[in-house]
């Protein structure tokens, strides 16, 4: 072991630009959850917004007829709950933006209109699979782990060098790999020593919501249109241009590692694979219809949907297909389907579909990949300073909503103590009327008291068809008080004199007199 104990020696590094030349998804197993995005139909742009925000922003009357929806806890109020936030595009709702196909705005609308046995299925399959995006700036970025899978697949393929023999089943994937690079451990796995970084956004990348729709290579009349898989993803669109480094540490000669990899092998690894998969590609898609694109002088292939056999190795392939239901998979050497970026989940002709994954891999001089990082600190400075406003923002958004719901709280705990207080009012009434004698009640109804109109409200409005009659047959005392309380209440609704009064009331004006001794 040389003085230090180390194994490697100086390392080679060397920065890189990458230029997206098609749609480029990286999977980051997360998706745009349907209840934290809208669709603006006018500029055909997914919005992303905070909940929480968005629920602070809502007047009182929105807010509680939102908050109705959700409590209905249903899979058919899915679809209230998205007509709700759309309804607040330009209103209240905004967010991060992106871009979305014209196809993803109809099938947006067409979910919306669901019938409510077909929403459990349709929401399933409304699934949007987000691009890698940085956690602080929400950038979307290519993980070094993504480039130099396909940095290893290119070295594997050109170690191989199309060999078939000796033979390796499905399961002998990682056997052939420490064959192909002579390492029997990770520690004398050359690859250890190839360091990729994480490659960072020059500029605003922008973005897309496209389908990505599965295509047989071979048309055939069999295979009609509607069985076509497909997958919503958000992409990164071509011309956005990255920024990281390839680091190549040559090792020492004890560390173990019989053939390292260097800088020049995936200069030609690259070229030579990268290459031949295009030639290939490009052949199956003339064939479907679809020009292919022309390429620069170094290019690769990353991210979701690069097709089988960019990331398997030739000679080596066993690529499992599907034989339809009760038959059993086989394997062989190429795919039958390829994937392509779409505008709609059904496209209707060939020619405007895109395949994915491509990008160009360009050197840098220190001074260039020195202007390109300044950009993208750039970049992230501005978004910093937004994140910052939007904090702010947001902060004060919260003690806004937290004054309203104390003073809601307050309120609530008013009006409990008003309804508990009318309740034992409401009690003490009861007990109040059940205990008075039926000449009190009586009494109580013609002078239209509160708690005759709430506990015999019939009588109160209209004493006549039951007191009246009770009036002839009370004692001499009850009877001059229920004549003077109807008297007073006649002459209140003005049904005193003769001038008005029918004539059978008149007589009843008359027999009320006569009790009081006024005739």
């Amino acid at each position: 072991m040389p003085p230090g104990g180390s194994l490697t020696m100086q390392p080679e590094t060397t920065f890189f630009q990458i230029t997206t030349l098609a749609p480029v998804h990286v999977g980051c197993d997360q998706v745009y959850e349907p209840t934290a995005f809208a669709i603006d139909d006018k500029k055909s742009e997914l919005i992303h917004f905070d909940p929480f925000r968005f629920v602070a922003a809502l007047s009182k009357a929105d807010r509680e007829k939102f908050s109705r929806i959700c409590l209905q806890g249903t899979v058919p109020s899915l679809l209230d709950i998205y007509k709700f936030m759309r309804s607040q595009v330009g209103v209240v709702l905004d967010g991060e933006r992106v871009a979305v196909c014209p196809g993803f705005v109809e099938h947006y609308n067409k979910t919306l209109n669901l019938a409510p046995k077909d929403v459990q299925q349709n929401l399933n399959n409304f699934s949007i699979s987000r691009t890698a995006s940085l956690q602080m700036t929400g950038l979307p970025y290519l993980p070094g782990s993504s480039i130099k899978g396909a940095l290893r697949t290119a070295i594997l393929n050109l170690r191989n060098n199309g060999k078939t023999l000796p033979p390796y089943n499905a399961r002998e994937a990682k056997k052939m790999e420490k064959d192909l690079l002579k390492f029997s451990q990770f520690e004398t796995d050359p690859f250890r020593l190839v360091k990729v970084s994480d490659f960072m956004p020059t500029a605003t990348v922008p973005r897309k919501i496209v389908y990505g729709v599965d295509c047989r290579k071979w048309p055939s009349k069999k295979v009609e249109e509607k069985e076509r898989v497909y997958q919503i993803l958000e992409v990164i669109e071509p011309g956005v241009t990255f920024l990281g480094s390839i680091t190549v540490i040559t090792p020492h000669a004890k560390a173990g590692i019989k053939q390292p990899v260097t800088m020049a092998e995936i200069s030609k690894a690259v070229q030579t694979f990268f290459g031949k998969e295009k030639s290939r590609e490009d052949r199956e898609l003339s064939g479907l219809g679809i020009n292919p694109s022309a390429m620069p002088p170094c290019f690769a292939r990353i991210g979701r949907h690069s097709g089988a056999e960019c990331c398997t190795v030739e000679g080596r392939r066993q690529i499992r297909i599907m034989q339809g239901k009760g038959k059993p998979a086989k394997t062989q050497d190429h795919a039958n389907t390829i994937w392509l970026a779409a505008d709609s989940s059904k496209p209707k002709v060939m020619h405007t579909l895109r395949p994915f994954g491509w990008v160009e891999l360009k050197p840098l001089s220190a001074p260039e990949a020195a202007i390109m990082q300044e950009q993208h600190q750039a970049i992230c400075a501005d978004i910093h300073t937004e994140h910052q406003r939007l904090g702010a923002e947001k902060r004060q958004q919260d003690e806004e909503f937290l004054i309203q719901r104390e003073a809601a709280q307050e309120k609530a705990r008013q009006e409990a103590m008003r309804q508990a207080e009318e309740e034992r009012a409401k009690a003490g009434q009861q007990e109040r009327w059940d205990g008075m004698t039926q000449s009190e009640k009586d009494l109580a109804c013609i002078r239209k008291e509160d708690m005759a109109l709430r506990l015999a409200s019939n009588d109160a409005k209209d004493p006549m068809p039951n007191i009246w009659p009770r009036v002839a047959t009370a004692s001499t005392e009850n009877q001059k008080k229920l004549a003077a309380a109807i008297m007073e209440r006649w002459q209140a609704e003005k049904n005193w004199t003769k001038k008005q009064c029918s004539k059978k009331q008149w007589d009843k004006v008359q027999k009320v007199k006569a009790i009081l001794g006024l005739s």
